[in-house]
Formats: structure tokens, sequence, C-alpha cells
């Protein structure tokens, strides 16, 4: 935090302060730039020119440009008179009137004002108008005379009120932290309480990071603990500057999301293991499961075959069983026949011839 707090007060002080003509005037002596009101026939395009001259002649008084300012500058511009002369080719001249008021940006009251009348010429029209406003520049006595009193009113404005401002800037520091540095940032180097202003403006700047970095940082774990992506848990933290006190709660953070991790890893391989377990223990199942489908079938096949084998003896058997009964009354007929013929007499020829 010591080392921010150095860094912040060393820019601050280096760009507080810059030399214009051989004097020294505070950057930040804020001051807002109007729309010029443009009066009679203008030329849009050296409107644009106008713009970027009052520009520099703000910044070459001593001033920054700024919206937000306690005063600001209300241009007004308008053709006096333009003229054409000659026939080929033809010159034209144009006088124009510009006037400057210096207003407050809350009151809007004038607390200075001046007019300048600026000449130009050209082939055209146009070039005669943007030559004219090109003299818009410090050198310009009146300009410059009217830098120098704006100049001294805001330094008197915060030499008078500096007191107040640091007490409203520290008042709503915490609802409104831009609007509080950047009102600090107004305060001129020549005001009594200037380094004030800068501490204090070093404090809410400090103050206003460790605000946004820590609030970055619980977007992102709150981001992290209900999505677990790490790309949409890292988009707060985009842009977001670090100090001290913040960077320490960066790296619990990044811890926390380490340790998340290696856990998710953890689980993930566990829950891996236990699927690998379970798909081995299908695995063998399944083989056991055909092993006993085969060794059912090869059961079957054989009791198949067992059961033809008996039904074939048992018909081998049957056809023995046959072929001997068959014999059987073979024999038993032969027999009887044998027997008969042995118990009739034997025939003679008278017998035979009278049977015939």
């Amino acid at each position: 935090m010591k080392r921010l707090t150095i860094i912040l007060t060393g820019i601050l002080l280096v760009i507080s302060s810059k030399q214009v003509n051989g004097q020294d005037f505070p950057v930040f002596l804020a001051i807002g730039l109007g729309e010029a009101e443009l009066v009679g026939d203008f030329d849009p395009n050296a409107a644009m020119v106008l713009d970027g001259m009052l520009s520099s002649f703000i910044t070459d008084g001593g001033f920054s440009k700024m919206n937000t300012a306690k005063y600001f500058v209300a241009p007004r511009i308008g053709v006096i008179n333009s003229a054409v002369t000659g026939n080929y080719p033809v010159f034209h001249t144009v006088e124009l009137q510009l006037s400057l008021a210096a207003c407050d940006n809350e009151s809007k009251d004038i607390i200075k004002s001046t007019s300048i009348i600026i000449k130009g010429s050209g082939f055209t029209y146009q070039e005669a108008m943007q030559e004219a406003i090109r003299g818009v520049r410090l050198q310009n006595e009146g300009l410059k005379q009217f830098a120098n009193d704006v100049r001294d009113r805001i330094v008197a404005f915060y030499s008078a009120e500096c007191s107040r401002i640091l007490a409203d800037a520290k008042a709503n520091s915490t609802d409104s932290p831009y609007g509080s540095i950047g009102m600090l940032g107004t305060i001129p180097k020549a005001s009594s309480c200037y380094d004030e202003a800068v501490a204090l403006r070093v404090e809410l700047i400090e103050s206003y990071i460790n605000q946004q970095c820590s609030q970055a940082i619980t977007d992102a774990r709150i981001t992290w603990e209900s999505s677990q992506n790490i790309q949409k848990s890292l988009t707060p933290l985009k842009g977001v500057s670090f100090s001290d006190n913040c960077y320490d709660e960066y790296l619990a953070l990044i811890d926390e999301v380490d340790a998340d991790i290696a856990e998710a890893i953890a689980r993930e391989e566990a829950e891996a293991e236990r699927e690998r377990q379970l798909l081995d223990k299908l695995i063998k199942e399944e083989r056991l499961e055909r092993i006993r489908q085969e060794e059912r079938e090869d059961q079957r096949m054989s009791d198949e075959r067992a059961d033809q084998r008996r039904q074939e003896e048992r018909r081998d058997q049957l056809r023995r069983e046959n072929r001997a009964h068959e014999l059987n009354l073979a024999k038993v007929a032969a027999s009887a026949v044998e027997s008969y013929w042995k118990n009739q007499p034997s025939p003679t020829y008278d017998t035979y011839y009278i049977k015939w």
C-alpha cells in the first residue's frame, strides 16, 4: 500500500503543472468548453476549425478541458462584415466577432467576458472565414487578458472554498468516489490546500482501487462457485488494478480455485476409477456368463448326443430282440413241423396213391 501511495503521489505531482509562455500553470486548473453559438452565414467546416482553436487556446492558457469542471467557457461568434473584391480571381474578406464568457457551471453566472474582432481573407468565403478563425490564439491580447483574469478568479475561488471542497469530497467519497476524485483534481496548485487535496485524492484513489478490486474478486468468487468455469470467473477481474492488500485477496482466490480444481480432479479420478472397476466387473461377469452359456450349450449337446446314443442302442437292442424272437418262432415252427412229421406214419404206396 505504501508503494502504491508513493507512485500515485509522484504521478499527481509530475502532471500537476506545465509551463506556458515561460509561466508555470497548473494543468488541473479545470474548465469546460461549451458549444459555440454560430450567428449568421457561418461555414460548418469553419465551426470545426473554431472548436480546435478554442481547445488549443484553453490548453495554452494553462487550463485543462473538463466537462464537469466548476466553470466553463461559452463562445459566440458571428459575421460582422464580408466583402468580395476583384473580378478574376475574386478575393473574399470577412470580419468576425468572437465573444467568450466564463460562467459558473451551477449558477450560470458570468464571472468574466470578452469580445474580439478577427479578420481573414481568401480566394473563397470558406478560406477567408477559416483564416480569420485561426487568429483565435493566446497571443491575442484580449484573449490573453481574458485567460489571466479567469485563471485568477478560479484560483481565488478554490483558495476561499478549498476547505469546503475537501469536506464535500470526503463526505461524498463513498457514494460517488469518481465525483470526489474529480472534484479534488480541479483544485489548482496555487490553492492553499493543494497538498492536502493531492494527499486526499491519493487516499480516495487507493480506497476506490481497493473497493473495485475487492468487488471484482467477490464477483469472481461467486461466479466460480456457481459455474466452476475459469474463463467466466476471470471476466470480472479484467482491467482491475490490484493494490497490495487486494493482491493478497487475489492470491487467496487463486489458492481457493486451485484447491477446488484439485478436489474436482480427485473426484473425477475417483469416479473414473469406480467406473473402471464397475466396467471390469461387468466385463468379468459377462465373460463368466458367456462361459456358463457355452458350458450349458456343451452340456446340452452332450446330453443330446448321449440321448441319441441311448436311442440308437435301444433300437439296436429291439432289432436284436426281434430277430431273436423271429428265430425262436422259426425254430418253434420248424420243431413243430419236424415233430409233426415224426409222429406221422410213413406213407406207403397205396396210402399215398389212394389219397392222391
